[in-house]
């Protein structure tokens, strides 16, 4: 049997989508970094038929390294920054941190071409410039931030039967509603602004989940900092963020990466920051 597990975003979905187009029989599964730990265990302990994992826009850890070995190959392809040994002959990666979305990379792998690729890397980068790529990326943030898993989990087996402005036309609306809806939580978020050095820091507290495209809209900090329960995410166009969140244990992209701090205290938090950024 083939699996794939793919990041929880677009980026992901697009990602299982092309796999899928070449293992029509494939099972896919979606996780961030912090559960895949979970989802390996969860394949493993249930099936014994572990011929080949597609672990898809997930930064490994040392646990799940490992246990992607219990599978006959495991193949990792990501674009993010990636620095971890591999002591596993079966583990192989497919890696290179210039692309913009794991998808690219993914089609490159396969040798496969769509025009669903460019839509990737727009939303991926946050770079969407035309409406198609916008209402693409609000209506998979409104998958995600709903919860509809199932739903999805079946368009990532659909997406590449559809020309991407002819989806956006039928999801329009849904999307539009979506962000909007974003936009009124964003002006209840509990904003604060402050400099560290020479740079402008907009730090957000928020209470229900916000993506982060909608929180840096019009936003001319140097970075952004998004906290949302244990999750912290950065966002910057002048720091190398990939480097702050991996002292933190996460990673990610130069401009936009992530980690997970547990029993999160903004004073210390923000007194490393100082440290980091001197």
């Amino acid at each position: 049997m083939i699996f794939t597990v793919a990041h929880l975003d677009f980026d992901g979905l697009l990602s299982t989508s092309i796999v899928s187009k070449f293992f029509p029989n494939s099972l896919n599964f979606f996780s961030s970094s912090n559960s895949l730990k979970k989802v390996l265990c969860k394949i493993i302990a249930f099936r014994d038929d572990l011929e080949k994992i597609f672990i898809l826009d997930i930064s490994p850890k040392e646990i799940t390294l490992k246990l992607s070995s219990m599978f006959k190959e495991a193949i990792w392809i990501d674009h993010h920054i990636l620095e971890i040994e591999n002591k596993y002959e079966n583990v192989k990666f497919f890696i290179d941190s210039s692309y913009k979305s794991c998808a690219s990379l993914v089609a490159k792998y396969f040798n496969f071409e769509s025009e669903w690729i460019e839509i990737a890397n727009k939303v991926d980068s946050n770079s969407c410039d035309d409406e198609t790529s916008k209402i693409i990326r609000a209506y998979s943030n409104y998958l995600r931030n709903k919860k509809l898993l199932p739903i999805f989990r079946a368009l990532s087996r659909r997406i590449l039967e559809y020309e991407p402005k002819k989806f956006a036309e039928n999801v329009k609306e849904i999307a539009i509603s979506f962000e909007n809806e974003m936009r009124e939580k964003k002006k209840n978020a509990k904003k604060s602004i402050f400099k560290i050095k020479n740079y402008t820091i907009t730090f957000f507290e928020l209470e229900e989940s916000i993506p982060p495209y909608i929180l840096v809209e019009n936003e001319n900090s140097d970075l952004i900092i998004i906290s949302y329960k244990d999750k912290v995410e950065f966002r910057s166009n002048k720091i190398d963020v990939e480097k702050i969140a991996r002292i933190f244990n996460g990673g990610g992209h130069k401009n936009a990466s992530g980690a997970i701090i547990k029993n999160l205290k903004k004073e210390e938090f923000i007194k490393k920051l100082e440290e980091l950024l001197q």
